[in-house]
This record gives C-alpha cells, sequence and structure tokens, in this order.
C-alpha cells in the first residue's frame, strides 16, 4: 500500500500530561491551507477592568449593580474602577470617557482580524478537527525499518527510539465550509477553556471569514499518543496531537468505531490495558469489557441518563476527581480547577440536552444587536415566574448571535444557553423548568458558577480555588442535574 505521507508533525507534550503506559500513534489528516479570525487579543486591561470598562459603557456604573452581576466584592470592584478612573477611562462620574470608548472601539476591531493558517480534516473520519494553527511543527524519522515504517528518536538524550503505529486512511479530501466554521467554534470554546481568559466573552465570527488559501491540501501525519489514566472516566484515552488539551475525545470516538476491524490497533490498546493475559481474552473482548466496566456505575446509580452519553460523561468525571479530592488532605489547584470546569460542563450539557428536546426559534428580531438595556427588557418580559431582575440583568449581557447559536446548534458558552433556555421554556408549557419551582431551579446560581469556573478554571487565570466554594459548586451542579431525571 502506498505510503499516506511521508510528513511527520509532532508537538511534545507538557511534563507529566500524560499519565500511565502510551503508546504512539501516527494519524493521517488533510492540512488546509486557510484565513480565520485570529484569538481575542488584549486590550491592554485585564480581564475585570475590560469587564467593568463594558459595562460602564453599557450604563452600568453602580457598585453594588457590578458587584452583583461579576459575582465579585464590592471592595474590588471600586477599586478597579478608581483605576480606570486614574487611567482616564472613565470620568469622575463614573461615566465612560473618550480614551474608554476608543479602547474598547480598538479592541472590537482587533477581536476578529483575519490571519493565515491551516485547518485539519481527519483522513480517517473524514471529519474536521477542532484545532487551528498558523504553523505546525514536523519531525524527520530517525531511520525507517525493514517494514517501511518511520523510526523516531524523540529524546535525543536518553537515545530511546519509538515506531508509532499507522493509521490508514479511509477518506478523501472534501471542502466543507460549514462543517469547518463548526468545527473552528469547538476550538473556540476549548481555547477560552485552556487558557481561561475571557471564556465568556465569545467572539461574532461569520461563516464566509474563514476561507480556504489553496484548493487542495497538504497530507500529513499527527502524531498522538493512545494512554490509561487511573483518574478519568474513560478506561484509554488519545492524546490532543495539537497539545491544547491533553485528551482529544474526537479521536477516541474514531478509534472505538475502527478497533473492532482493525487488528494491530486493538493489539495496541491491549498493551496499555493492565492485567490483560492476551491467551485468555481478545484485545476487542477486553476493550468492550473495560467501556462497559467504566459505565456500570453510572447506569446502576444514574439509570434514568441511560440515553444521555454527554451528561454521563461528565457526571463520570466528577464522580472520579471528587472521588480522587476526598482521600486527600490537600487538594492541588489544577485537580480543584479540573473539578470546577467539569462541574460547568455538567450544567451546559444540561442546557444543551434542553435545547435539543425544547427546540425553539428567536422570538426576537434576529438582525443586529440590542443593548443591554433591551436585552434586559426581553428578559423581564417573558411570563416566566422565576426570571427575576437579577438574573435578567446578568443575561443580557448576551448578544443575539450567541443566543440563536444556542438555539441552532447548542455551541454557545453557559450563559447563552441559559438565555436560550429562558425562551424555549417561555414557549413550551411542558417544559421542565415551568414545573420546578425557582427555588428548586436556582438559576441564578448557573452565572455564579461559570464565573466562578472562568476565574479557577485553567492554569493562566491566576486565581488560587476555594476547596469549600469548588465543593459547593460541585454539589450544587450534581443536585441541578438530577431535577430533570423523570424528563431524561
Amino acid at each position: 500500500m502506498a505510503v499516506f505521507s511521508d510528513r511527520y508533525c509532532y508537538w511534545p507534550p507538557a511534563k507529566h500530561s500524560i499519565h500511565g503506559r502510551r503508546e504512539h500513534i501516527l494519524w493521517p489528516v488533510y492540512a488546509w491551507k486557510i484565513v480565520y479570525p485570529g484569538e481575542n487579543r488584549r486590550s491592554g486591561l485585564d480581564l475585570f477592568q475590560q469587564t467593568i470598562l463594558e459595562f460602564v459603557r453599557a450604563g452600568v456604573s453602580d457598585t453594588d449593580e457590578l458587584s452583583r452581576l461579576m459575582a465579585l466584592d464590592g471592595e474590588l470592584i471600586r477599586f478597579i474602577l478608581v483605576q480606570l478612573q486614574l487611567g482616564g477611562y472613565i470620568d469622575e462620574r463614573f461615566k465612560i470617557a473618550n480614551k474608554g470608548n476608543a479602547l474598547l472601539d480598538h479592541f472590537e476591531d482587533r477581536k476578529s482580524k483575519l490571519k493565515a493558517g491551516w485547518a485539519f480534516q481527519d483522513a480517517v473520519s473524514g471529519e474536521w478537527l477542532p484545532r487551528f494553527v498558523e504553523n505546525y511543527s514536523e519531525i524527520e524519522p530517525y531511520r525507517i525499518n525493514e517494514s517501511g515504517r518511520p523510526v523516531f528518536n524523540i529524546d535525543k538524550n536518553s537515545g530511546f527510539t519509538t515506531t508509532p503505529f499507522v493509521l490508514n486512511p479511509q477518506t478523501g479530501p472534501k471542502y466543507d465550509p460549514e462543517a469547518l466554521f463548526n468545527s473552528y467554534r469547538i476550538y473556540r470554546r476549548d481555547l477560552a477553556t485552556a487558557n481561561r481568559e475571557g471564556a465568556e466573552l465569545d467572539i461574532e465570527v461569520q461563516i464566509q471569514e474563514i476561507e480556504r488559501i489553496e484548493q487542495e491540501p497538504v497530507r500529513l501525519m499527527l502524531w498522538c499518543e493512545l494512554y490509561r489514566d487511573e483518574h478519568d472516566f474513560h478506561p484509554w484515552l488519545v492524546s490532543d496531537p495539537f497539545r491544547l488539551r491533553t485528551a482529544a475525545p474526537w479521536f477516541r470516538k474514531t478509534l472505538l468505531k475502527i478497533a473492532p476491524d482493525n487488528r494491530g490497533l486493538s493489539g495496541l490498546m491491549l498493551r496499555i490495558l493492565p492485567d490483560v493475559n492476551a491467551d485468555q481474552i481478545s484485545a476487542e473482548d477486553w476493550l468492550e469489557k473495560l467501556e462497559e466496566q467504566s459505565a456500570l456505575t453510572l447506569r446502576a446509580d444514574y439509570p434514568y441518563l441511560i440515553q444521555q452519553p454527554l451528561i454521563r460523561e461528565h457526571l463520570g468525571r466528577i464522580l472520579r476527581l471528587k472521588g480522587k479530592a476526598a482521600g486527600q488532605r490537600s487538594v492541588h489547584g489544577e485537580d480543584l480547577g479540573a473539578l470546577m470546569t467539569e462541574s460547568s460542563n455538567l450544567i451546559e450539557a444540561v442546557l444543551q440536552w434542553l435545547l435539543r428536546t425544547w427546540r425553539t426559534e428567536p422570538p426576537f428580531n434576529p438582525r443586529g444587536n440590542w443593548r443591554w438595556s433591551e436585552a434586559k427588557i426581553e428578559f423581564l418580559s417573558l411570563q416566566l415566574p422565576f426570571v427575576s431582575t437579577g438574573l435578567a440583568e446578568t443575561l443580557a449581557g448576551q448578544s443575539k448571535n450567541q443566543i440563536r447559536r444556542a438555539m441552532r446548534d447548542q455551541s454557545s458558552p453557559l450563559k447563552g444557553l441559559l438565555a436560550a433556555c429562558l425562551f424555549s421554556a417561555n414557549q413550551f408549557e411542558d417544559h421542565p423548568f415551568r414545573k420546578l419551582s425557582s427555588g428548586d431551579l436556582s438559576l441564578e446560581v448557573l452565572p455564579e458558577l461559570a464565573d466562578y469556573r472562568n476565574k479557577v478554571g485553567g492554569h493562566a487565570s491566576g486565581w488560587r480555588a476555594d476547596r469549600a466554594e469548588v465543593q459547593r459548586y460541585t454539589d450544587f451542579g450534581l443536585q441541578w442535574m438530577q431535577l430533570f431525571k423523570e424528563w431524561y
């Protein structure tokens, strides 16, 4: 069989990011040269300064109001307002100054600045990978062995060499702008999760902003690892070759489909699984057994989630992380951040399910955008007793586009999903929100949870997670998920 490509892309993993035994894989992809919107650039202010400045421009400058909207201490709000005043961004009446307007306008112009780079289409599944890079990093093989497989020396100091397992392509290249655009949305969310800076400050992007430069793609082999992590819900994982996140669920999904018919791949999986006697059980049988065992606890304790794999997956991760934390006197900040992230992901998964089940269209004029005050009025006009003034003010920062996307394909962040669910509940009399009490729903807590997740859920924010606070939000997320068990 002809070699798919002799170009190999390798990004080294962060130290200790991949636990346990690993097996190396070369994954075939088609790399398309494109232009796409650049990442959110910093305005010169930190996240909280910029957010408060945007609120001030929207007409909100009351300290108590800002404190509630941002879930920050009032003293911190006052301190930031003074900083903005001293910097000339707001005036002595706490109104936006010309310098503040100019800075925000300049930032908005820069947010969607296009740049050239690469998008990747999986040559096994045909799906677009949710990853975009300006340049890719190539590695040369140490030699080619007698079987025609490349041998690499990735650690020249030790002299250690490895021969990765090579996957064969199963699909040809096909440029699909809409599918590419959807993968970019997922990439933006993964990027926000990894950086945890401005995760809710979503950039408005149009499909026309992503265009291919060249008509034909380049064939590449991406380097990734098949590995086992004892602390993860899944018995085995596939690493993210771009190292934006540790694991790549999209690659894992593909391997689940092709492994039963690929003896070499099944054997590779067999080597990373513990306590396996290859003479007594086949790799395929053991793989199936492990997948079943990983879901047994959830099926026993949460049988109503059997038709909700995404909710079940995030729940499983939370239970693993909680169990790990319970056995430690001092929990690492990274573990607390991961627990906070999964708690938010669990709630997002429930909101996504609600929007898929009670699907609706925007009842408002979809053109243009609304001012903060207009959005607040729109939410308060809903015939829903559980929509408080505070909740309406918190969600008024969501753009029309964010809410439309949440309704259409559930791709918005948590606040956008919640805002869309309110419109859905207003339309359907049988919506679960209308069957539960305001006290049980506690919808005001959801944005608070998202804000706290944004502070502590990643390594770049600089905020230290408080164990008791994380425990409180995690318990809330678990209880909130169970409110809908009769509807799942």
